[in-house]
């Protein structure tokens, strides 16, 4: 199999089930043929634009099993307050900064999340995110 060219991604999307998912981002990629690859054990699908992974199965397979619970549930407990704090956040600088000025203002603090995640695994000695 071809390396898949991740440069060519616009949008990363975490799903539940990768195979069920795959029909709906393969209509909006105009039926592009997914590239299947595993990346650390994690299964990812280029569809298109489009990298899928399944965000939960990433942390489920990096975490030891004494404290699966307790990282799933931090995890969950981060992700909905996240969701809540971004719909604030984001309806309240959308009404004071005009909607244009909010979406280029979440683009950067995205690529400034990401240039972080990288220097963090960079980092990251052991080669284990998880030292439990």
């Amino acid at each position: 199999m071809t390396s898949p060219n991740i440069l060519g991604v616009l949008a990363r999307v975490f799903v539940d089930d990768l195979d069920s998912a795959l029909p709906v981002y393969r209509a909006l990629a105009d039926d592009a043929e997914p590239q299947r690859f595993i990346f650390r054990d994690v299964r990812l699908v280029r569809v298109g634009a489009f990298l899928l992974l399944s965000g939960d199965t990433a942390i489920t397979r990096r975490t030891p099993d004494r404290i699966q619970g307790r990282v799933s549930s931090v995890y969950l407990a981060l992700q909905g307050a996240a969701t809540l704090l971004g719909m604030l956040i984001g309806s309240v600088a959308g009404q004071r900064l005009g909607v244009v000025t909010t979406m280029n203002l979440a683009a950067l603090l995205i690529a400034a999340s990401a240039v972080a995640a990288f220097l963090i695994q960079q980092s990251d000695v052991e080669g284990e995110p998880w030292h439990a």
